[in-house]
Order: C-alpha cells, then structure tokens, then sequence
C-alpha cells in the first residue's frame, strides 16, 4: 500500500513539474519563474518529509547598457584666398630670413596685389579730349627736363613730376619712352624718370584713377601691358633688368614686399604715404606754399588717404623699410 502511495505521489510531483515547464515557456518575460530544489527528508515542508520543492528564484534585474553619445563630426573649413593678379613671372628678390633664420615672416600684403590687370582698350584716349586742364597741377623738381603739349598731357624726359587732377578737370597724361600714365580726377601721382627706369607712384587715386600703360622698350608689340595701380603702391619699368637698387632707392620712402614681374623687367613696391610726405622734394614744397586753393586741396586728400591706408592695412606700420644714407627732402622745384 506504501509502495502505491509513493508512486502516485511521484505521478503527482511529475505532472506538477511538466505543468510547471509548460507555463513558464509560455508566460511573459516579466513573470516570475519558478526552479526545484531538493529538501532533505529531516527538513519539514508543510506536512511532507524530504524531497523536491519549487521556490521562487531571485530576481536579477536585466542589464541595460547606457545610451551611446554620438558625436558629429563637421567637415573641415573651406577658405578661399583672395584673387591675386599673378603675371608670367612673379619672384622675390629678397632673401627670406624666415626659412634661414626660423623667424617668423610677417603677414604682409605682396605687391603684386597692388596691380589691377586691364585690357588695352581700357586705358583712356587722349585724341580729341577738349578738357581745359584748369584743375590739372604739374610739379616738378630740379634738373627735370620735361614739356607741356596740351593743358593735360606731360613729356617727361628725365626727373620728377607730380601730377594732380581735380574735377572739373577729367584726366591728364604723362608720356615716357616707355609708355604712357594716365591720372583721372582726384588722382594724384609721382613719376621719375631716370636711368631708363621709369617709376609710378600712386599717392591717393582710388579704384583705376591711375592706370600704366606699357607699350616702348621691351614692352613693344604684343608685350604691350596695361595695369591699374592701388593707392600706397608704386610701379617699377624700365628698358633692362631692373637692380635691387630700382626696387630700393635711397630715397627716404618707407617700402615693403617687392615682386618683380614681366620676366624682371618690372616690380611693384607698396609704399608709405607717410614717409612720401616727410621726405619727398616735390611734398614738401607744397606744403610749405599753402596758400593756393590747389596745393591745400592736394594735401589735405593725401592726409586722408594716408590715414585711411593705415587703418585699412593689415600690419600698420610693419616691414616698411628706409634705404640707409638716404637724402633729405629739400624744398627746390618748377612749376609750369
């Protein structure tokens, strides 16, 4: 009788279990699952002897991974550089001490950027101008040999000139063997002539008020060029190769950044308005005769545009160079 007491308690117990398995495979991850352990017969469990059990597992909370922070990443910056007129040929003659010496080279603007590339059609006509030149001011220094054809046209053959022009007047021109310069209104312009080098500086003219045409010597035929000039910059020509002291002359201007251009037959310099006031002869005689309407007009636009030039200028002040034992700015001239 014992022996069939127990089996069916067996029975009993394995239904149980199968009953149990069916329902935890088919119950919802959230419910809680059951396991079996063996009791010893000397432990009591609620009226039977020792045996096997369900008790209630202990609930592990499930691992939940924190969330990935994820970074975006930009593309790299696009900077593009400013349009810079380059010629056939464009060299430094300067020695960099920047690469020799591990010094740090000043951010400075080239010369080059002081030209502004125009077609042969651009540069103005002097035929048929009925301009009567009034407000069309030629100065020269000592020892200049030049003429005057018309009230706007200069032949310059050798020495120095300044040339203003204020409205009404519209242009003037300045002839040389090497071509031809031509200052619209509110412009005005230094040109020497020496050597076979021919200099044009650019004192205050905006925009193209200033403009060189270069058409004699090695510039004949189709190397015939025509540029605009910047204000603070000075272009550099002449019938040979220029010299470092073309480029450079002891004139007691402030200069920086030369590029030689037109396979070195031409170089541009940015100058210092400030230094041309202090120290070139034909400034200095008009501002010690101020007493014309039209010297005080041309000063007073070169005061402006130097201070202009300085606020503008990326590096004020900086890399702009004296030629030692330069001379001193004296007060002799011609007018005509």
């Amino acid at each position: 009788m014992a022996n069939i007491k127990n089996s069916l308690n067996k029975r009993i117990i394995l239904l149980v279990l199968a009953v149990a398995l069916a329902a935890s495979s088919t119950a919802p991850v959230s419910a809680q699952r059951y396991v079996l352990i063996d009791v010893p017969p000397d432990k009591p469990r609620g009226g039977d002897g020792g045996g096997t059990r369900m008790q209630p597992p202990v609930y592990v909370p499930p691992k939940i991974d924190p969330p990935r922070l994820t970074i975006p990443t930009l593309p790299p910056p696009v900077r593009p550089g400013p349009p810079v007129f380059v010629p056939t040929d464009v060299t430094n003659p300067m020695p960099q001490l920047g690469a020799a010496y591990n010094i740090p080279l000043l951010q400075l603007p080239s010369g080059v950027s002081g030209l502004i590339p125009m077609k042969i059609n651009e540069f103005p006509k002097e035929e048929n101008n009925k301009d009567k030149g009034e407000w069309v001011l030629v100065r020269a220094e000592q020892d200049t040999h030049y003429s005057r054809p018309s009230p706007i046209s200069v032949e310059l053959s050798v020495g120095a000139v300044l040339v203003s022009v204020r409205r009404p007047s519209q242009t003037a021109f300045v002839k040389t063997e090497l071509g031809k310069i031509a200052i619209t209104a509110n412009g005005d312009a230094i040109i020497k002539n020496s050597d076979g080098v021919v200099r044009v500086m650019n004192i205050d003219g905006m925009g193209k008020s200033v403009r060189v045409k270069l058409e004699g010597g090695p510039f004949v035929g189709n190397d015939t060029r025509v540029v605009g000039l910047k204000p603070g910059f000075e272009l550099v020509a002449g019938s040979r190769l220029l010299k470092r002291s073309d480029l450079k002359p002891k004139d007691g201007i402030g200069r920086r950044k030369a590029s030689v251009v037109l396979k070195g037959y031409a170089a541009v310099n940015q100058f210092s308005v400030d230094t041309l006031m202090q120290s070139c002869d034909l400034v200095v005689a008009i501002n010690q005769n101020v007493s014309g309407v039209k010297e005080r007009r041309i000063l007073s636009d070169m005061s402006k545009m130097a201070a202009v030039l300085n606020m503008m200028d990326t590096a004020p002040g900086q890399g702009f160079v004296r030629e030692v034992n330069y001379k001193l700015a004296e007060t002799g001239r011609k007018t005509q």
